[in-house]
């Protein structure tokens, strides 16, 4: 499963690069960097390490959602590890990235989810919003920019240390489609394609808490 899921993933990237249709980031420059501090390092900074994990969330032909995890440790306290979430949707026959601000193009869109996201932290008291007194009490839209999809949410992933601090797993806030469909911006094919892919019943999803 793993070796199927790693070739999806690499067809995807070179179907991307060939009809020139997104970017991916550039995953070079960050090893370049990386050794760059290695060779910059002292030995009682050592070891070092990179890693790179990548795993799809949704797969279907014409919607395909990853979810990344880059960790990297040089001479700082603890590693450093950032998430990513990576949606395409494809559109005229080429795959397209679907961004934050695609989904939630207007100011009353991006609010409605910015305050359901506080709102639901608060209620179920995760990490710095269960706090007593809380550590955080607001969320900016720079909090929420992190998302994928799986066949029935949409799964904000927050960045370490926005909402909670040093956990084995990503915090992460699954809404589901229901609550937020008739929010989203109505001009963007990805609700379209999801329910098409759907109904279907061609579709693999699997994310795992």
């Amino acid at each position: 499963m793993k070796i199927h899921i790693l070739l999806i993933f690499v067809s995807l990237t070179i179907a991307c690069e060939k009809n020139n249709v997104t970017h991916l980031d550039d995953l070079n420059s960050i090893k370049s960097e990386f050794l760059s501090t290695i060779f910059d390092g002292e030995l009682d900074e050592a070891p070092f390490f990179l890693s790179y994990k990548l795993k799809t969330v949704f797969f279907s032909k014409d919607v395909i959602s990853v979810f990344g995890e880059l960790s990297k440790y040089t001479n700082l306290p603890h590693e450093n590890t950032r998430y990513e979430g990576k949606t395409f949707c494809r559109i005229n026959g080429r795959f397209k990235e679907i961004f934050f601000d695609d989904l939630f193009s207007t100011v009353e869109q991006k609010e409605f989810i910015r305050n359901y996201c506080e709102n639901s932290l608060k209620e179920h008291s995760v990490g710095y919003f269960g706090e007593n007194p809380p550590f955080r009490e607001k969320l900016g839209l720079e909090d929420i920019q992190t998302f994928v999809i799986d066949d029935q949410f949409l799964i904000i992933i927050f960045q370490r240390y926005v909402v909670a601090g040093l956990d084995d797993l990503p915090t992460t806030l699954k809404i589901p489609f229901s609550s937020v469909r008739s929010h989203l911006n109505p001009h963007n094919v990805l609700m379209t394609l999801l329910d098409k892919a759907i109904i279907s019943n061609s579709f693999i999803s699997s994310w795992i808490e």
